[in-house]
């Protein structure tokens, strides 16, 4: 059985633009109320080009709606807020993926943004086209600022579904979950907002992430963390 309410915690870089754009058509057609402050197909509150702020979020946890669709990105789901859904019965996913891999897509899709004028990282200071990927790997494992679009947020353990990104493990979620069978919905963005990212394997293989930075990863505690939800293999290196 479908739940009644739903929130998606869309982890950036994880294929979240795609499963939230599959999930607004889904839901819709069963008639539920989508609360999505980017633009989708099939939203109502489009155009605002920001995540909802924690005082949205709670109008939304006090909605009378039956059934309820929100969406909004982990670094602007607050723990606290969080915890409210979760008490008060939604169920609260994510999706995750190497967090390695994630890092690399962060650094391509800055580069591609940038190039397009419109550089994600411009609040910080940072044009990430003048660095290598290894000194763009090392810049998110030591900044802070950085970090956070990386290390999980401490209520993932809490939420009721965590997935690793895969569209079979989508499919899976979708039929677990929701009884629905993926494939029904043309959503036409599967590589909607992609990076053009080579993959960590090929870039540590390569070279071109060193094995300082490599080592470095593996022994951050909040690497390590992600064991519980996925496999953190490791790269296969060149001699």
């Amino acid at each position: 059985m479908t739940p009644p309410k739903i929130a998606f915690v869309h982890f950036g870089k994880c294929g979240g633009v795609f499963m939230n754009v599959y999930l607004s058509r889904f839901l819709g057609s069963k008639n539920y109320v989508v609360r999505n402050s980017w633009n989708t197909p099939t939203d109502k509150d489009r155009g605002l080009g920001r995540d909802w702020n924690p005082e949205e979020l709670r109008e939304f946890l006090a909605s009378p709606e039956p059934l309820h669709y929100v969406h909004n990105h982990h670094i602007n789901w607050p723990w606290e807020v969080v915890s409210e859904f979760l008490k008060k019965g939604w169920f609260v996913f994510t999706f995750i993926r190497h967090p390695a891999d994630l890092i690399c897509s962060l650094y391509f899709w800055g580069c591609n943004m940038t190039d397009e004028g419109r550089n994600p990282f411009a609040v910080s200071g940072i044009d990430p086209r003048k660095y290598s990927v290894d000194e763009f790997f090392t810049l998110a494992l030591f900044d802070q600022g950085f970090r956070r679009l990386w290390v999980l947020p401490e209520f993932v353990p809490d939420l009721s579904y965590v997935g690793e990104l895969g569209t079979e493990n989508f499919s899976d979620f979708l039929r677990e979950k929701f009884g629905h069978e993926y494939g029904e919905f043309e959503t036409r963005t599967r590589h909607r907002n992609a990076s053009g990212n080579p993959g960590f394997r090929e870039l540590a293989a390569g070279g071109e992430i060193g094995l300082d930075t490599i080592n470095t990863f593996y022994l951050d505690p909040d690497a390590i963390a992600y064991e519980k939800f996925l496999t953190l293999w490791e790269p296969a290196l060149l001699n």
